[in-house]
């Protein structure tokens, strides 16, 4: 979400200086104020804030998908709203490493303030059988991609080679 925006990392940064509700208030006021609650996409996507020698304030290495590489930083899951030419993030909750239902979490979040999206785009690492059959409970359409080893109406998806149907596993 972070790539070829000059904003990004900078103001999730001075946001987390700041208490959370106001920035998630403000971000969902200036959504609103460009008709995005009815209209649009949510992005569901997580940001490395990578700070050197950190390990002295507490914060674990994480992996920086972007390179591979185990750094000192803080994770974040990011609720972002996208009508294809403007990017607002609407709210993050920080990344420890366990096993989290974070991305639920910012998908109740964004139902309880009224959101109805053209659809929901995230990346293979949230298409767990929870978010799927969230995002389906809820009507909401989505665009990701799904691992070669998920199973995809019995047939191991690498395998499949036929159109896209309902997906088994987790």
């Amino acid at each position: 979400m972070a790539e070829d925006q000059d904003f990004a990392h900078d103001t999730l940064y001075r946001a987390l200086n700041q208490p959370l509700a106001l920035f998630f208030e403000l971000s969902l006021e200036l959504c609103k104020g460009v008709g995005g609650l009815n209209r649009g996409y949510l992005i569901l996507d997580d940001v490395l804030i990578q700070r050197y020698r950190s390990g002295k304030l507490g914060l674990k290495k994480a992996r920086d998908t972007s390179t591979g590489a185990w750094v000192f930083g803080l994770s974040l899951v990011v609720l972002g709203w996208t009508d294809g030419k403007r990017r607002i993030p609407l709210a993050f909750l920080p990344y420890f490493g366990e096993e989290s239902k974070l991305d639920l979490a910012l998908l109740d979040w964004a139902e309880e303030q009224g959101f109805q999206p053209e659809g929901v785009l995230f990346d293979a690492w949230y298409a767990a059988r929870q978010v799927l059959e969230w995002l389906h409970a809820h009507g909401w359409s989505f665009v990701t991609r799904l691992r070669s080893n998920c199973v995809l109406d019995g047939v191991q998806l690498r395998r499949h080679g036929g159109p896209v149907g309902s997906r088994r596993g987790g």
